[in-house]
């Protein structure tokens, strides 16, 4: 099997992106997205994963976006619609490589731009979402957890008007236009209409983003099957949680790879 490869390329308002390719025998791919604050690895999952498809003739790639890991951008000029044009690049550099149509695979933010993209997608074979902030306010603005209300509070919204940003997490510099975009962009409404098969993994206890709105969107959509992770945090940290994350991924994910390379394009 070829050896991984960083590479890297434009985003589409020329921001450089820093990626690992993860090359396969097969046709089919996988492009994988991280979270707030990450980068491309998610703390070691998403290159497991990569270990695991490539182990089995599944091609994939997992970037940073901008403002994160290696790649360009400030922190604090970060906004959805950028991560947006940073998963569109990675689709267009991906569809160089493997031209079969990819999976999508987010992790917790990644789902916000991830969720945009994916119902443009009349033919996606299958979105997996792990811990997947799918309702921004709720998550941020007006926290339902723990983590985001040290951060989103009187006194860091005081210091984004004085300064221009605030601190998520402390290392994090969230801009004025990010603080917007949390409260218009709605994941969770992009199921509506969706064809696509959807997989959400979420820990039930999940101190960074509500395991609620997960359970909310399943219950909404006959296409969408939660995996709820009994006592898992945010990140599945533990060694059992993980293996349960990448083996219900593979186990549900590669059927509908094989399928979709199977079908005409549409």
């Amino acid at each position: 099997m070829p050896a991984e490869q960083e590479v890297g390329y434009p985003s589409v308002d020329g921001v450089t992106l820093r990626a690992t390719w993860h090359p396969a025998d097969g046709e089919a791919a996988v492009v994988m997205a991280h979270g707030i604050t990450g980068e491309r690895d998610e703390g070691g999952l998403f290159s497991e994963m990569a270990e695991r498809l490539g182990a089995v003739g599944v091609s994939s790639l997992r970037f940073d976006f901008r403002a994160h890991g290696a790649s360009g951008g400030a922190q604090e000029e970060m906004t959805v619609n950028g991560e947006i044009m940073d998963f569109a690049a990675s689709l267009a550099w991906l569809s160089r490589q493997r031209p079969a149509r990819p999976a999508f695979v987010a992790a917790s933010f990644g789902a916000v731009s991830v969720c945009q993209m994916a119902r443009l997608f009349r033919d996606l074979p299958a979105l997996v979402l792990l811990n997947p902030v799918l309702d921004p306010r709720r998550t941020f603005l007006e926290p339902e957890t723990d983590w985001p209300r040290a951060s989103f509070n009187s006194a860091g919204f005081a210091h984004l008007e004085e300064h221009g940003f605030l601190w998520l997490d402390g290392r994090f510099k969230i801009g004025r236009q990010l603080a917007h975009d949390l409260g218009i962009y709605r994941p969770y409404e992009r199921f509506q209409g969706m064809r696509a098969p959807v997989l959400i993994i979420h820990g039930d206890a999940d101190t960074c983003v509500p395991y609620a709105v997960s359970a909310e969107a399943a219950q909404a959509n006959p296409n969408i099957e939660l995996v709820t992770v009994p006592g898992a945090d945010h990140g599945f940290g533990r060694p059992h949680e993980r293996q349960l994350v990448l083996d219900k991924t593979m186990e549900w994910l590669l059927p509908k790879l094989s399928r979709s390379l199977d079908r005409p394009r549409s």
